[in-house]
């Protein structure tokens, strides 16, 4: 029997409501990047006795350090982030890569199979489950791609666009997904709760991992490390899973298809966990609810397509 989790994603991220968009280097959180974020930045850097502090983590190496600060001094004197050169994520051979307004995507093919599947309801049951081919995202839809598609970013986490969209609605994934497949002539679709956790799990290719692609959560998560780590990580950081698929566990939740959610008072899922959850709470087997309506700063989207679509 799979470890599940079921309440409202709502009151979970309700402290974070508040807060404005959150900018790069922003260390005191005021809004702007200026000479004070430099001094706190030095102030904790010293004092923290070599603790990770997300915060200060300004060049995405997971420490904050020196070459933090010189990164930040730098963009204070050029007005220019200089970041490191994380490549793109490895596409696999058999991906098909789609390409809007000047930005590309990658979906990888999944061969449909059967496996244990709890259903996500209050009191979960286990039940075999069936799924027929599909394709699904290689990464959650950027904030790049976003862009593209919809001429805004609605992100809070707003300092590099490499980094999943969040912040959006269910109802705004189906108004991006209309627009997109009006430029491309596909077919994009959530993926089905079931196709989702088969993708994430590694289809039929599956060791059985507990998080996506690993059974070492720093190996393909990112998650809560402290309580200033809810910021999330440009895509393809991380190891991918068996499939090629990056960051379904960790970074931004990712809302799926429920047939129910046309009703504005019906709660859909969001899967995969975040950067606002402990490694725990982002394993394979856990799912969150949250009202359609509802833009929660950690829930993104990644795309799937139907089997026949060419």
């Amino acid at each position: 029997m799979k470890k599940t989790i079921f309440f409202t994603l709502l009151v979970l991220l309700l402290p974070l409501s508040s807060f404005a968009q959150y900018v790069r280097g922003d260390v005191d959180r005021n809004r702007s990047v200026d000479i004070g974020d430099l001094s706190s930045m030095i102030n904790s850097v010293l004092t923290s006795g070599g603790k990770y502090m997300p915060i200060c983590d300004v060049n995405y190496d997971r420490a904050s350090n020196i070459s933090d600060v010189t990164v930040m001094i730098n963009f204070l004197l050029t007005g220019t982030w200089s970041t490191p050169d994380l490549g793109a994520p490895q596409v696999p051979d058999n991906a098909q890569v789609f390409t809007v307004n000047g930005v590309s995507f990658a979906m990888i093919p999944v061969e449909g199979g059967t496996f244990d599947y709890v259903t996500h309801y209050t009191h979960p049951t286990v039940e075999e489950r069936t799924v027929g081919d599909f394709m699904i995202g290689m990464t959650e839809v950027t904030q790049e791609l976003w862009l593209a598609v919809m001429g805004e970013n609605p992100s809070f986490c707003v300092w590099d666009l490499r980094q999943p969209v969040e912040n959006i609605t269910y109802y705004d994934c189906e108004r991006f997904m209309a627009e997109l497949n009006l430029l491309t002539g596909m077919d994009f679709c959530f993926p089905t709760e079931e196709q989702w956790e088969f993708a994430a799990r590694g289809g039929n290719l599956s060791h059985g991992y507990k998080w996506a692609g690993s059974d070492d959560p720093d190996m393909v998560a990112w998650y809560l490390y402290d309580k200033n780590a809810y910021y999330p990580y440009p895509v393809g950081m991380k190891m991918p899973n068996e499939l090629g698929l990056y960051d379904m566990s960790g970074n931004v939740l990712e809302w799926v298809y429920n047939a129910g959610s046309g009703d504005i008072d019906a709660n859909t899922m969001l899967l995969g966990g975040s950067t606002h959850l402990e490694s725990v709470y982002c394993t394979v087997d856990m799912f969150y609810s949250c009202w359609p309506n509802v833009a929660p700063p950690a829930g993104g989207l990644r795309l799937a397509l139907p089997a026949t679509a060419k």
